[in-house]
């Protein structure tokens, strides 16, 4: 009986597994490029801007509290600026960059379509003040919005802290 030998059949279809695993790896590696460049969250920039704000409103605090002098922080709503300012108006430096802690909501390299609408304290003012002791004198609301989402928010003087408030239908 002659010895049988295995010949080597052509593949009848279907791909390999190395073929599919490289397939998906490419297409997750293009999913996560696309992604951030294609769905900005607005919720995500509501974010970005109430930590910017909370953050003003904490340094202002701070030096008003370490220096005995009153410090607030200053809303431009038609140009849509920030500054964290001394009782003259001067914005203070920033410790970060050393420039003037001023930001400016919607410059270049920062998120696009981010608006603050209102932002009234004490007589209706664009200005959030803190006295010699680090206390906030006037508490306020600010409404900051992005795309269809808007976020209500107030300061009271008992925290100094920017919290959401439901909006009223």
């Amino acid at each position: 009986m002659p010895a049988t030998t295995d010949t080597a059949r052509p593949r009848s279809g279907g791909f390999t597994i190395v073929e599919l695993l490289v397939t998906v790896t490419v297409m997750a590696l293009l999913a996560v490029v696309a992604m951030p460049a294609s769905s900005v969250s607005h919720k995500r920039n509501l974010d970005m801007l109430q930590m910017q704000l909370q953050d003003a409103i904490d340094h202002a605090q701070s030096i008003s509290y370490h220096t005995g002098e009153r410090a607030g922080v200053f809303v431009h709503r038609q140009q849509q600026w920030f500054a964290v300012i001394n009782e003259l108006g001067t914005p203070y430096e920033d410790p970060l960059t050393h420039k003037p802690y001023v930001i400016r909501v919607n410059a270049p390299g920062s998120e696009q379509g981010v608006n603050i609408d209102e932002f009234a304290f004490g007589f209706g003012r664009a200005l959030i003040l803190f006295n010699d002791k680090g206390r906030l004198i006037y508490p306020g609301v600010c409404r900051i919005t992005s795309g269809g989402f808007t976020r209500n928010l107030e300061v009271t003087t008992a925290t100094a802290l920017l919290t959401e408030v439901p909006i009223a239908e």
